[in-house]
């Protein structure tokens, strides 16, 4: 009898000290709550970044940030029912040399090095250039991974942004990111910059259906002999003191119109650029670039170091020159897709 009693006390004992041995590995409920995180904190695969203002069926416009606080132009970002438009433009005299894209769901799904800065070697989409003021990427929307209910897009856009001298050589050089977010600016840390992009659907857009105009914008060069024999398709034009007209052409192939070189006797000559019918001068500061020259020119021209003439008139009066190159921002009206 007694030994059924210590039996089952033993049982008692033992139970009663898993019992308190759980509580202790689990604990309760109010401390588990307390373990958790807070109910408004984000996991890393959630929107725990910074989201830039947007207006509704309106470009995103960002700044393209040198050196941390230098602008030298623009990253203007669009979209249409099929691809993400993602344009560079710089401002004054910076050219661009490298660019790179990447349009991601999460700051955490872009290349990050270990200090947390993208790196743009790594990107998707990337370009290397010939000293350009301006350049597109068309990126399928089908390429992309985003929330199709929510199709927020973080944009990385970084580039390599320079300034030559009248030689062509360079003088200055940066690294550029576009953005309105800020990351580690003004502090020790490797600095860059980012912005978000929410697709837009249902837009009056220029896709045709509202009777709306598209437009293709190119270079344009005034006819002539190229300042390179390969690579590089500009081209200037020898007056030597002659007033002639030649061909407009855009993207290299396309005849968009007329520049003309008129002289006064006098040591000047009016240079008159006249557009085709649904061409014309793209909505930039400075569409119209002039170098004059004595000699003809080699080696790959930089535009934005033009010295003869920046802006967007169509009937400039310079000194005359035996060569001009004369630089065209264009667009040209094309089929809407």
């Amino acid at each position: 009898m007694i030994s059924r009693k210590l039996y089952l006390g033993a049982i008692l004992l033992i139970s009663a000290l898993l019992l308190a041995s759980c509580d202790s590995l689990i604990g309760t409920s109010s401390s588990v709550d307390e373990r958790r995180a807070p109910a408004n904190s984000l996991s890393t695969n959630e929107a725990n970044f910074e989201i830039s203002p947007q207006e509704e069926c309106e470009p995103q416009v960002f700044t393209l940030w040198a050196g941390q606080s230098i602008n030298s132009g623009t990253v203007t970002i669009t979209n249409d029912d099929y691809f993400l438009y993602v344009k560079f433009e710089t401002t004054g005299d910076w050219l661009l040399k490298e660019t790179q894209v990447e349009a991601v769901s999460s700051v955490d799904a872009l290349p990050l090095a270990g200090s947390g800065r993208p790196i743009p070697g790594q990107f998707t989409y990337k370009e290397d250039h010939n000293y350009i003021t301006y350049y597109e990427y068309e990126i399928s929307l089908d390429e992309l991974d985003y929330d199709v209910e929510n199709p927020l897009l973080v944009i990385a856009t970084h580039a390599v942004v320079v300034k030559l001298d009248e030689d062509g050589h360079e003088i200055d050089s940066e690294t550029g990111w576009g953005g309105d977010i800020p990351v580690n600016v003004d502090s020790p840390g490797a600095w860059w910059y980012y912005g978000t992009y929410m697709l837009q659907y249902d837009c009056d857009d220029d896709n045709g259906d509202n009777g709306e105009v598209c437009f293709k914008e190119d270079t344009a060069w005034s006819d002539g002999y190229r300042y390179t024999p390969r690579g590089n398709w500009a081209t200037y034009t020898e007056v030597d003191g002659e007033d002639i007209e030649v061909s407009l052409f855009a993207g290299q192939t396309k005849d968009i119109g007329t520049v003309s070189f008129e002289h006064d006797g006098e040591g000047n000559v009016t240079i008159t650029i006249h557009f085709n019918d649904g061409a014309g001068l793209q909505d930039v500061e400075e569409a119209v670039k002039i170098q004059g020259y004595d000699y003809a020119p080699s080696g790959n021209p930089a535009p934005g170091g033009f010295t003869t003439y920046k802006g967007n008139e169509l009937e400039i009066t310079v000194a005359a020159y035996k060569y001009f190159g004369v630089h065209i921002d264009s667009k040209r009206e094309v089929e809407c897709e």
